[in-house]
Order: structure tokens, then sequence, then C-alpha cells
């Protein structure tokens, strides 16, 4: 009978299809052996019972039948006899059968019977004998079902006794009864469900196939049969859970059944991807998740940390051999427990550091990290070592438990433990210190910029302490170099000299800040603080620094308040609380002077701003004369209340010395003006009083012409000082300061333009409004101008700078009466004259006014220019003249529109019947003033009159024969002009030769210029002695084509 068990495929990771068990083949089962299974596996599931030996394992035992029985209680010896006896027996009745035969084959019968008679009793013993065999294997199934028996305690000797006792060889005839047996030993030994394995699974079902004697071909057969088993429980589970957990019996069949044939036969033997569809990669999963489970368990047996001592791992290398397990798999299971350790032991470092007690007792900590440390040192000289479990190497935290949030906080807090403690116990920060906090760093998996702030933290405060040490115990004071003391503290701390400097700095800022706390500095405050300079060693600049800031801040302070104030309310008490926190803080003038420019800097730039916000000038003059206010009636008193008696004596004496050098330079100046004027003539010497004081005035016209008259305004208003209403009412002006401006704020073109606006609104004047409506412009007074010069202090202009806006202004209204004056283009002695008068009411030199009219001139050219370029019109003579006035035309004029006029005025040039070409002018000083490249303008030149050659000569000729002699001579003068300007050696050719004789001969009757007769007969290629002989015949009269073309024209 065949049992077919195929089952359809299923989906999934595990999604395995049966295949059918019909037939013969690795995967076929015999039908007896099927059906016993099929019965068992009806009455209990075998995946969930596990049992150790008995009747749970085995089933209950088996009852021999009688002939089993009858045939089990003989010896062999026995068996044998009765055996013959049998046979014989059968014989005799067989031969006594053929008796019975007719005589005449009575004989034959006789035979005939005893030999059937001998077959069957050798087929009664054969079968008697098959029956005694299955009894052995009843025999052994029912010592193993035995309760209280271990089927692990079954051995070879015991199998074979078995046999031996009812004669027959097991393992060779009794297969099919090995393999139940040994299925249903697999059936027990391993685990059920997702439970996992133990390890020792394939040696037990190794030594139990081995003491049975199967073979490894039929031992797998068992193998393969339970997987069907599983997989038919697989599609039979009614929840995910339960397929799950046949998934993963599944797989650790798989696993187990790899240990017990090995890698090599087991993928012989067990064709799992063939039967059950699986892939290479299921079978991985399966053998990795099992070898990985159970060398994890080992793991865990040891307390879940990997141990640190040789003899461990290399057992630990022995089970991950035996569970095939792959290094990279075990690796990563051997970091995962030295973690273990790792982060055990910072538990007991993270609980110590976090107690709370009265006194800090820091040891166990301390016990936990040099434990720690001297780990992880043990694994990294072990890392590498083939004999030893892989994975090996540097502890490392990153991954596990101290990665959640929170967490990193506390390494940190045992870092910084670790090296304070260190540092306390040892004194000195020792190499090893510096090593171990470089190992914790690795292990806890911090970063270079943690760890080094951790150790600058804590290298501080040990500094600190020690420092204090030896101050308070006068140590660092009696030492005759303080800077030695202090190196060797920064030394045996590994502290940088530049860090400590920078610590000292800022103990020192604490100290001056506490003691000016009462916003003074007394006489022992100072002599306190120039003691601890000494002691810190504290540089010059840095103290200076610090005051500036600390002390600084006081003396802003009233700076601000005074400068808040504004100019309407400020009073000289705000000038002095500003000279009191001066004085209070100690702070040197220089200081001082910076933090007012700094503040008063800053008020500028907001009066500034809200000026150039303004939406007209008038609104925006309002705003700056606010700034000027400002800068004389508070920045000036504050400025000269901070200066001290000797720095404005110094500044006093600077003035008084520079005004004296002026007034040197001055009268060096008026002795070499007497002196110029001193060798005049005696004849100009007596000329008229009229006429000397015609001279006077001109010359002082002359003089003041050399600069703008808004200008000479501004400087006699700066030099005026307060109007007579104000000394009459008692009022004292402050000169205004030029020290603090905004030049480092603003852009020097920002700065011009705030003047430049301001100098228009003084020069535009006031708009009156009159009666009736009308109104006039009234103009600005003195006391404006002085402001515009007030405001060049602030803005920190120079002279030049100042010079450069009011010649600049002066020139715009210059040339715009130069505009409206040459709006006709023409510039009548009338209208130079009253440009003359303008030049010097502006205060502009001729230079300047020449300059002026000559753009304005050069403009309305260009205007015209480009207009005859829309128009089409331009000319290469219009082109020239703008040029003769200084306008470069490469501006305004393309180079091919330039080329192009060119090439028409060379054409002009040939074709105009004079016969000139100058070269110079025509290649150079052309080409030059047109911006043209002379090498272009040469190719030009060959190019043009290369091609007029031939056509010219032709042209010649043809007037020649209409006796048109004028404009035949002509046209040589033009071939002259193209030989000029593309000189050729070789003559003209022509055919008739009495024509270019003939225009030889016209030329010497039209044209007397020797040169050009030369030039023609060369041309022409005449030679000498025709020359000679047709000069000779011109001359007597006897050429008469000239006359014959008059008496034509006369007749005509």
């Amino acid at each position: 009978m065949n049992v077919s068990m195929a089952a359809p495929s299923r989906g999934g990771a595990w999604g395995i299809a049966l295949p059918s068990q019909a037939g013969a083949g690795a995967g076929a089962i015999r039908p007896r052996t099927l059906l016993k299974m099929t019965a068992r596996n009806v009455r209990r599931d075998p995946i969930t019972v596990q049992a150790q030996s008995g009747p749970e394992v085995f089933g209950p035992p088996k009852e021999m039948d009688g002939i089993q029985k009858a045939l089990s209680g003989l010896p062999q010896p026995a068996l044998y006899g009765l055996a013959a006896v049998l046979v014989a027996g059968t014989t005799g009745l067989g031969a006594t059968a053929g008796n019975s035969a007719p005589e005449s084959f009575r004989q034959v019968a006789k035979v005939g019977g005893a030999v059937v008679g001998a077959g069957a009793g050798a087929f009664a013993v054969v079968k008697g004998q098959e029956r005694r065999g299955k009894a052995a294997a009843v025999e052994l199934h029912n010592t193993l079902a035995q309760p209280g028996f271990d089927a692990g305690d079954l051995s070879r000797d015991m199998v074979d006794a078995t046999g031996r006792k009812y004669g027959v060889d097991m393992a060779e005839k009794l297969t099919d009864e090995l393999k139940v047996l040994y299925d249903s030993y697999i059936q027990a030994v391993l685990p059920p469900g997702t439970e996992p394995l133990r390890g020792d699974e394939h040696v037990r079902l190794r030594a139990f196939l081995d003491a049975l004697g199967l073979s490894d071909e039929d031992a797998a057969q068992a193998h393969l049969d339970a997987g069907r088993r599983i997989m038919r429980g697989r599609f039979e589970a009614g929840s995910r859970d339960s397929e799950a957990e046949q998934r993963r019996a599944f797989q650790k069949l798989i696993y187990t059944s790899t240990l017990v044939f090995g890698d090599q036969k087991a993928a012989f033997l067990l064709p799992w991807k063939r039967l059950f569809n699986i892939t290479d990669a299921q079978l991985y999963v399966a053998k990795r998740d099992n070898a990985k489970q159970l060398f994890k368990d080992t793991l865990d047996s040891m307390g879940g940390e990997l141990p640190s001592d040789r003899e461990s791992l290399k057992t630990l290398r022995a089970k991950v051999e035996g569970f095939r397990l792959s290094d990279d798999v075990a690796s990563e299971l051997v970091k995962e427990a030295a973690r273990a350790f790792a982060e055990n032991r910072t538990d007991e470092a993270v609980t110590c550091v976090k107690q709370r007690t009265r006194v800090k007792d820091y040891s166990a900590a301390m016990t936990a990290v040099d434990a720690l440390l001297s780990y992880n040192r043990q694994l990294v000289s072990l890392e590498g070592d083939e004999e030893l479990v892989p994975g090996l190497g540097q502890v490392s935290l990153l991954g596990g438990k101290f990665e959640e949030p929170g967490r990193t906080n506390d390494l940190r807090e045992v870092m910084k433990v670790f090296l304070e403690e260190r540092l306390r116990l040892d004194g000195v920060f020792a190499d090893e210190t510096e090593a171990a906090f470089g190992e914790l760093r690795q292990i806890f998996g911090l970063g270079p910029k943690e760890a080094a702030q951790i150790r600058d933290d804590v290298v501080v405060r040990a500094y600190r302490a020690k420092l204090r040490e030896k101050v308070t115990s006068g140590e660092l004071e009696a030492a005759p170099s303080k800077a030695e003391v202090l190196g060797e503290l920064c030394d045996s701390l590994r502290f940088e000299p530049e860090a400590a400097g920078q610590l000292h700095m800022s103990l020192y800022r604490q100290k001056l800040s506490s003691l000016l706390e009462k916003r003074h500095l007394t006489d022992d405050d100072e002599e306190e603080l120039v003691k601890m300079r000494r002691l810190l060693c504290l540089r010059k600049p840095d103290v200076d620094e610090a005051h500036k800031e600390l002390c600084g801040s006081i003396v802003r302070e009233a700076i601000e308040d005074a400068l808040s104030a504004g100019y309407e309310a400020f009073s000289p008490d705000d000038s002095e609380n500003v000279k009191k926190a001066v004085a209070d803080t100690r702070i040197d003038e220089a200081t001082a002077k910076e933090i007012l420019n700094t503040a008063a800097r800053r008020a500028f730039i907001t009066y500034i701003t809200k000026a150039r916000n303004q939406k007209n000038r008038l609104e925006s003059a309002k705003e700056l004369k606010k700034l000027v206010y400002f800068n004389t009636m508070v920045v000036g008193p504050l400025l000269d209340g901070i200066k001290s008696e000797e720095t404005k004596e110094k500044e006093a004496k600077a003035a008084k010395e520079f005004e004296e050098l002026m007034e040197q330079a001055r009268k060096m100046e008026e002795d070499k003006k007497k002196q110029e004027a001193g060798e005049d003539t005696e004849e100009q010497a007596e000329s008229s009083a009229e006429a000397k004081e015609g001279e006077e005035s001109g010359d002082e016209e002359k003089e003041e012409g050399v600069q703008p008259s808004t200008l000479a305004k501004t400087q006699a208003a700066a030099d005026a000082g307060p109007s007579q209403e104000l000394k009459d009412a008692g009022v004292e002006m402050m000169k205004s300061q030029k020290e603090i401006n905004v030049a480092e704020d603003l852009d020097k073109r920002d700065r011009l333009d705030i003047y430049r606006n301001f100098l228009l609104y003084c020069m535009s004047g006031d708009v009156v409004t009159l009666p009736m409506g009308s109104t006039m412009v009234v103009e600005r007074d003195q006391s404006e101008f002085q402001r515009l010069s007030q405001l060049g202090d602030v803005l920190g202009l120079s002279q030049v700078d100042v010079m450069e806006v009011h010649q600049g202004l002066a020139e715009q209204a210059f040339r715009n009466q130069v505009q409206q004056v040459l709006a006709d283009g023409i510039l009548s002695k009338e209208k130079t004259e009253y440009l003359k008068d303008m030049q010097q009411k502006m205060g502009l030199t001729d230079e300047k006014a020449q300059k002026v009219i000559k753009g304005v001139q050069n403009e309305k050219m260009i205007r015209e220019m480009n207009a005859s370029k829309r128009a089409g019109s331009l000319s290469l003579d219009k082109m020239m003249e703008m040029v003769d006035s200084g306008v470069d035309v490469t501006n305004f004029v393309s180079e091919e529109m330039r080329t192009q006029l060119f090439r028409q005025k060379i054409e002009q040039i040939l074709t105009d019947g004079t016969g000139n070409f100058n070269t110079d002018e025509i290649l150079k000083e052309l080409p030059e003033k047109l911006g043209l490249q002379e090498k272009k303008v040469q190719t030009i030149v060959s190019e043009v009159a290369g091609t007029r050659k031939r056509t010219t000569l032709v042209q010649a000729i043809s007037y020649l024969r209409q006796k048109r002699l004028d404009e035949a001579v002509q046209n040589v003068n033009n071939l002259v002009a193209c030989n000029r300007a593309n000189p050729v050696e070789k003559a003209m050719e022509w055919a008739q030769r009495e024509e270019l004789l003939d225009m030889y001969s016209v030329y010497l009757v039209k044209d007397k210029d020797e040169a050009k007769q030369g030039e023609v007969q060369k041309l022409l290629g005449i030679t000498d002695e025709e020359a000679k002989s047709l000069k000779d015949l011109v001359a007597s009269g006897g050429f008469t084509l000239e006359q014959e073309a008059e008496n034509e024209k006369s007749f005509f």
C-alpha cells in the first residue's frame, strides 16, 4: 500500500512545499513504516512531547506472538537442530507421498516429493528465523520503553547482544525497525516549539545513532521524515503563533541535523532545498540563528559577561567551532558580552558617583573603573589570537544602554571623577593617567572635544587648588622666580601655559570686579592689585584690557548718561560726573578717550541716520545742525574734561608751533613776491596810481579765484568765532573738536555726500513770504557756514576733501551757466566776458573754467555726431573736428563705422584727380586719431588702390579716345595716387602702345609737374628715349591732338 503525502506550497519566509512520497528515492518511505508513523501521529503530537526515555518516547512495550515466544526461548543450537529435523521430516513426507505414484514414475515422484518437502521445510525455517529476528526488534523496543531506562545509556554492545541472541544482524536486517526507534528519539531530543536548543542534542542523537548501528544514509531518512511531520503540523496550524512554532522547530531540525552529519555530508544526504522548496538564505538563517542562540546561552551561563582569561576564551573558541557559528556573528556576540562587563562596571561607578553622602568616597568608583581598564587592556592584548574566540579587542559602550538619552552625562561625570581622584592621589598628571583617560574615553565612546573639555575643567580646578595652596602658604611670594614656580606647576598638571595665563587673568578680573563693587578704587585696592599682578606674572596689556572693560564700564555708564541728556539739557554737572568716574576708577586718559569716542560716534551715527531719512533737504539740515550742536556743546566739553592739564598744554604748544610755521610760510611767500616785484623795470614802477590800483585789484581777484567762493566763506566763518550778539549776551561758545569723528564708521563717499547736501542748504537761502503773496530768497548768514565747517570736523573730512566738494559744486554751477550760454553753439565776445565774470564769482581758475567750457562743447559735438549717425550723414571731416576738439571718438563710434569712413576717405583721395597722396598723414596720423590699427589700415589702402589701378587706366584711355583730354589727365593723376598708395615696380600693360604714348604726350601738355611726369612715364612703361622724343615733339608744337580736340568742340 502506498500513501501520498503531497501538500500545496504556502507563502512566507518559510513557505515550503511538501513533495509526494510515492515511489522510491531519497524521500521515499516504506508503506508499513509510514502507516505506523501516521498512526502514532494521530495519537499524540510528536513535536510537543519531550522525554528522555520510557514509554513517553518509544511507546508502550510490545507483546510477542506465540511463535516468536516459542522461537525466542530456544537456544541457537536447538534452533539449528529443530530446523534440521523439520527439513528432514518434510523431506521424508515428500518422499512418502511420492511412493503413491504409479510404478513407472514412482522413483521420480519419490525424489521430487523429497525435494518439495525439503523446500517446504527450508521455507518454514526461513520464516521462523524472520519471526525470531522480529522478536529481536521487539525486545530492543521493550528495553528502551522500560520506565526509568535512559536511551542515552544504550550502547552498540547492547544492540549487538540482542541481535546475537536472536541470530540476526539488526543493522542489516532490521533497518526499518531501527529507523522507527531513531525517529522517535529525534522527536524526544529536539525541544518543542520555540523552546531553544540546549546544545547537546546533536551529541545525543549521534550517540544513539551509533548505538543502533544505522548508517548515515538510513538515519538521514529519519531526519527528513521528521521534517515532513513538522511541515504537516505547520500546514495544519490554526494560528500564526502555532505556525511560527512549527517554523522554529523546523529550523532547529535543520541545524541539529547539520551538526549530526557534518556540513559536507548533510548537504548531500539532506536535500532540504529540493524537498521542502527553501532557499540557501533560509538554510543559512536557520543555522545561524540556532548557532547564535547556543553561543549566547553559553555566554549567559558565564554570567552574561565575557571572561578575560585565556582558558575561558579558548573554550569559547571551541564552542564557536562546535556550534558551526561564523566568526563575524560570534564576534558580535563576544563584543556584546564584553560590553555587558563594561556596562556593569560603569553602573557600579555611576552608582558610587551619584551617592548623596556627607563625605564623598569614590573608592568604589575608582575600583570599578580600574577593573574596566584592566579588562580592556587584557582584551586588546589578546586581539587577533587565532586560538581564542573572535571579536576580542577594544571594549566600547556604543550600541548599549548608555546611548539612551541622559546617560551620556553619567559617563562624563565618571570620567571627571576618575581624573580628579587620580590627580588628587598622585599629585601630578602622570603619563599613566593620560593613557588611562584616553582609554576610558574610547570605552565610553565620547568625542575628542567632549573629553578635552572634561580634561580641561578638571585640570583647571586642580591647578586653582594648588595655586591657592602656594599663595596662602607664602611659597609663591617667597620664590625668587614666580614664573618658574608657576611653570613647574603647569608642567606637573600638563596645563598649557597659555591656558594658565588666561586663568590668571580671569582670577585678576574677578578680584578687580569685586573691588569695583563700591564703584571706586582706593590706594589699598591698587596695592593689592599690583601684588596680584606680580605674583601671577600678568602682562600689562592684558591688565590694561581688564581695567578698560571693568573700570571702563563705570566710566562708560557716566558718559552715556551725559550724552543721553542731549545738547538741550547738558550741564556742567554731567561733565563733572564723567571726570569723577575717571578719577575714581583710576583709568588712564587714553582709555577714557576711547570710551568717549565709541559712545560719541554711536550718537553721531544716530543723528546722521535720522538726517538721511528726512524727506527734504531742509529737514535733513535741521538734524545735521543738531549734530553740530551736540558735538560742540556736549562732546567737546566732555573731551576737554577728560584731558589732563599736561595734555592740554601739549596741544596748545603744538597749535602755537603750527601757527608759527604757517606764519613763517606766509612771510616767505610775501618775501618771494616782493623780490619778484623788485625786478620790475623802473618804467613799470613809475606807472600811474590808477593803473597800479587797477593791477592790484586784478591781482586780488586773480588770487581769490584760486579757491571757490563758498570755501572762502566757510573758512572765514570758522575763523570769525561767535557773533557779537552772543558776546554781548555773555555766552561762551565751545570750539568744535576734531578728534572724535565718524571717519571710521561711514565711507568717504557717504561723508562727502552729507557735507555736500548741507553746503547746498547753505547756498540756497531761506524763502521768505512777503505781503501780497510774493516771496524772496534771503541769503544764509555766516553762522550757517560756521556750522558747515564744524560739520566737516564731525565727518572727519580733510581740507582736500572739503576743497573737492566746494570745487565740485562750483564747477557744476559754472557748467550750468556754460550750457545755457552755449545753447545755440555760438561763443561770442559778450558771452565770453559773461562766462569770465561767472568764473571769477565762483572762484574757478582759468584751467578749470576752460576744461568745463571744453567739456560742454564736446558734449554738444557728441550729441550732433549721434544725430548724424542716426540720420546716416556722419562724415569723416565732422569726426576729425571732434577729435581735434579732444573728444575720444572710440567711445561713441564703433570700429566698423570708423573703418568704413576711413575707406570712404581713401576712395575720395584716389578719385579726386589731383594725384596727391600723403603717406604719413593717411597711413599714420589719420589711423591714430581714429583709433584704428596700422596693419589693418595698410591692408585697406592696398586693397582699394590695387583694385582701382586697372579700372583707372581703362577710364583714362577711354577719355583719350573720346578726346576728352582733361578727364583723361585727371584719371592719370588718380593712377599716380593709386601707385603712391600701393607702389608697384612693374609698368601697366596695354595692348595699343601708341595710345600709351599719346596719353603721356597729353599729360606733358596738361600737367607741368616734372615729378608727376616721371611717375607717369614709369607707370606707362615709356623709355627715356621715347619720353625725350615726346617732350621735344610737344615743345616744338608738333603734337596736334589737343588742337584737334579743341576744333571738334568748336565745330559741334
